[in-house]
């Protein structure tokens, strides 16, 4: 079943309830039938329900036998709607019609609305496209991150390589710094090592 009340607020409702709703009841309602129910159930209980509540337009589409029916609010009764297939809901704007034995409505502008299955394909193909979107962004942190990994990797042989040849300039002015110490002893003795052929 399916309720809808004009000037009211927007969200799900597992159940209408009129003391919740500013005492309003619904103006249009839909009823797809199921294979519980009878068509006394629907086509008069429900009927005469609707009616004693001030429904204005009263809508039952019954999928095991293919019937769409219809009433629409005529001062203090709904009287049936003759021609359901192209009707225009007065209140809506939207169209009923039969394509396939599957109930198809349209809007105002003629588009139909999604069945139940195109919606669930429509929210799976989304949530297919934010989860790339979301690899995708992971791949992009890898890398960034990759990336990173890789530069202070360079940096760090980078400073391996400076750490390397400031050792190797100190090793060699330690060895000038010996050498000229010898030399020095050398000439401090008497010795002149440029006399000796080697």
């Amino acid at each position: 079943m399916s309720l809808t009340k004009l000037r009211c607020t927007q969200g799900h409702r597992p159940s209408y309830k009129t003391w919740v709703e500013d005492n309003l009841n619904p103006q249009v309602t839909f009823e797809i039938a199921s294979h519980t129910n009878t068509i006394k159930e629907l086509e008069e209980d429900k009927l005469k329900f609707y009616q004693t509540h001030g429904v204005e337009e009263y809508y039952l589409f019954d999928p095991n036998r293919t019937k769409l029916k219809g009433w629409l609010r005529s001062s203090e009764k709904l009287e049936p709607i003759p021609q359901m297939l192209g009707w225009v809901s007065p209140r809506l704007g939207i169209t009923f019609d039969l394509v396939d034995s599957e109930l198809v409505l349209s809007s105002p502008n003629g588009e139909p609305f999604a069945t139940y299955l195109e919606i669930v394909e429509q929210r799976d193909m989304a949530q297919q496209q934010r989860d790339m979107a979301q690899q995708q962004r992971d791949i992009a942190q890898q890398q960034v991150e990759f990336e990173r990994l890789e530069k202070a990797q360079a940096q760090e042989a980078l400073e391996q390589q400076r750490l390397e040849k400031a050792q190797a300039q100190e090793a060699l002015e330690l060895e000038r710094s010996r050498m000229k110490a010898l030399l020095e002893q050398l000439q401090a003795k008497g010795i002149n090592p440029e006399d000796f052929e080697l």
